[in-house]
């Protein structure tokens, strides 16, 4: 055999023993749902839940994986109960996504650091009924540390660069998001990787506004992100939960308001998959 014969059986099985270590960490998607919810997946592509001050709310949507799992206990027991909340359930073949090459749960974690590429980003404003920018600006910010105990103090907003460097497990980083609607804010982001899915959990570090009602204190508005190798497919799990007054003027700005920027994220995260 020759030696160009023997580099191309070579590589081929090194190509095959690749794809078989990353198939290992990877879910089966039948599992991780519902009979309905699958087959529902599989038409739609997406699933959607929101409810506001209902009796026994509760999500229900999560796939049955340990950090989706994690995020339904996520909320603090400190806090008062959040009586709002939006779930979106995505899945979808690999090969159609923007770079079906790339779609590792490393490359996952990437791009949900990289905050700069959701400045200017499209949503459908209800408000305005049509098509409008999302984030006016969003940049990576850097937390400012008590010197004596070594505690985050303060955030800054000046801006950094987007932290992108090896794997998310474990990391916390701060974002600043100027949304149209909701204003200036920092958002905490608390990650969570493991080498089949990975979770991002962004919670706002100051107050926002929905007009002149200050519908979110800090703390009191959650979003999640959970992406889930699922072999040829992956799924996506996208939570907002909080806790706002309950006001029932608020119910149809925060149910629109909050569906649309769901959307909108996951079509940011899937150009560039």
């Amino acid at each position: 055999m020759n030696r160009r014969l023997r580099f191309i059986r070579l590589a081929g099985m090194l190509a095959l023993l690749t794809q078989a270590v990353i198939r290992s960490y990877a879910f089966n998607a039948r599992d991780l749902f519902s009979a309905a919810d699958y087959e529902k997946l599989l038409k739609d592509g997406k699933i959607e839940r929101i409810a506001f001050m209902e009796d026994g709310m509760s999500m229900g949507l999560a796939p049955d994986t340990p950090l989706a799992k994690k995020v339904m206990a996520s909320w603090p027991k400190d806090l008062e109960k959040p009586n709002f909340f939006v779930e979106e359930l995505y899945l979808a073949k690999k090969e159609d996504f923007a770079r079906p090459g790339l779609t590792t749960i490393d490359y996952a974690g990437k791009i949900l650091r990289s905050f700069s590429t959701l400045q200017g980003i499209q949503y459908y404003s209800h408000r305005r009924g049509k098509m409008a920018t999302l984030y006016e600006e969003a940049y990576t910010v850097a937390p400012e540390k008590d010197p004596v105990t070594g505690r985050v103090s303060k955030v800054g907003e000046a801006r950094g660069y987007d932290d992108t460097a090896g794997s998310a497990d474990g990391k916390v980083l701060y974002a600043m998001m100027d949304d149209s609607s909701l204003g200036r804010t920092v958002y905490r982001v608390e990650y969570v990787e493991r080498p089949d899915e990975i979770w991002a959990n962004f919670i706002n570090e100051s107050a926002l506004k929905l007009g002149p009602i200050k519908a979110f204190a800090p703390g009191k508005l959650r979003m999640n992100f959970v992406v889930i190798d699922c072999g040829d497919y992956v799924a996506a799990y996208l939570t907002t939960q909080a806790a706002v007054p309950p006001l029932a003027i608020l119910e149809k700005k925060i149910k629109e308001s909050f569906s649309t920027r769901l959307d909108a994220v996951y079509k940011w995260f899937t150009e560039r998959f």
